[in-house]
């Protein structure tokens, strides 16, 4: 798609945007790995009840103006669920991070709720690759896009599918930039799809800027880290 054409759909998209209501957006997640092929038996059942956690997460988008925030909402753990499982549901669908962006000021702000608070700066130009690629998504027609996220030394891929239908150029996990609302994402082998969106009176909190660092800097401290750990025979 030319360059220039998005430009200006997304010119409109902001216009008309500035002339509505908050919205708010809910998504499921699931995993996008093939379980029924995994060989080794524990490893399997760990994912099949990861799986079975994850069919009761819901994440919430909230759109106001030039803003978006995106996060799990709040729910009781199942007492039947291990502490290790439904953490382990909770870092794969990234359930333990909170992602704040602002348009106008080109800010990303990413904030780790686990035991270890810290607020990741995430500084990132996404090239988005608009296929010609397209499918029916309830009501909408909805195109294929892909870019790349850097996590520490490591490119990671995104499929988007978004819909020009809905003029909002947001959706999960911070990503976004598109001339359209992305109701479909593939990230780290998880799926998070629309499930419901609504005008609704939205005010979003820019997040504090508490034990601040760089997105890029935390994974790749995680990344030493892991190598230390392998150093040692662990």
């Amino acid at each position: 798609m030319n360059k220039h054409i998005i430009y200006l759909l997304m010119l409109v998209f902001h216009t008309t945007y500035a002339q509505q209501d908050g919205v708010r957006a809910l998504y499921g997640v699931k995993s996008a790995k093939n379980i029924d092929d995994m060989e080794n038996f524990e490893v399997k059942n760990i994912m099949i009840s990861i799986a079975s956690v994850l069919k009761d997460f819901e994440f919430e988008l909230l759109i106001s103006d030039h803003e978006s925030l995106f996060n799990r909402k709040e729910q009781l753990k199942p007492d039947d669920i291990s502490p290790y499982i439904y953490y382990q549901a909770l870092v794969f669908s990234q359930g333990d991070k909170t992602w704040y962006v602002n348009d106008l000021e080109g800010t990303k702000i990413v904030e780790k709720n686990d035991s270890k608070p810290m607020t990741l700066l995430l500084d990132e130009k996404l090239e988005w690759d608009i296929t010609k690629e397209s499918k029916n998504f309830g009501d909408y027609k909805v195109y294929k896009a892909t870019t790349v996220r850097q996590k520490g030394t490591v490119k990671t891929p995104v499929e988007a599918w978004f819909t020009s239908d809905l003029p909002y150029s947001f959706g999960p996990l911070g990503f976004g930039g598109l001339p359209g609302f992305i109701v479909e994402l593939k990230f780290e082998e998880m799926i998070y799809t629309l499930n419901k969106i609504e005008k609704a009176n939205v005010k979003i909190k820019k997040p504090k800027l508490n034990n601040q660092i760089s997105y890029q800097e935390y994974y790749i401290m995680l990344e030493k880290e892991v190598a230390d750990i392998k150093k040692k025979g662990y």
